[in-house]
């Protein structure tokens, strides 16, 4: 391990000011994507980061991947994604493809809620962070 107090004193504080002006760029895009793409209001943005502080680690492409997943893949409008959000924050940083697509597809294809499961989803956005083998044995445990 390296010894830090071996570095030049103007190292130090070098160092520290680059990952400053590059934290501040990665919060800037990611407080215009969602103003945009989202349409969080200033304030709204403000509640949500400091409520879920933990997300500014993930990257913006991160985010933006699931974002448009419940855009694109399950037909949800803006102000629907929004709410989701806000209710199920994990949903932005969930893996897509072992997470929110075998869970959608097991409650419209399995369930045979090819009518509902965007109503399921829309309301109640914590059925998405569980996993779809857990949900598959509470289906088969209740249907006993």
């Amino acid at each position: 391990m390296m010894d830090l107090s071996m570095l030049p004193k103007d190292f130090d504080d070098e160092f520290q000011d680059i990952l400053h002006r590059m934290y501040r760029q990665e919060l800037r895009q990611w407080c215009q994507y969602f103003s945009s793409q989202l349409l969080f209001t200033k304030v709204e943005l403000k509640q949500f980061i400091t409520r879920n502080p933990r997300l500014l680690k993930y990257s913006i492409t991160k985010l933006r991947d699931n974002v448009e997943f419940l855009k694109n893949d399950c037909y949800l409008d803006h102000a629907t994604v929004k709410k989701m959000i806000r209710l199920q924050p994990s949903l932005l940083v969930h893996s897509i493809d072992n997470k929110l697509k075998p869970v959608v597809k097991f409650i419209r294809n399995d369930l045979q809620m090819e009518d509902r499961w965007k109503r399921i989803i829309s309301r109640y956005p914590q059925v998405l962070s569980i996993p779809s083998s857990t949900l598959t044995a509470k289906v088969r445990i209740s249907m006993i």
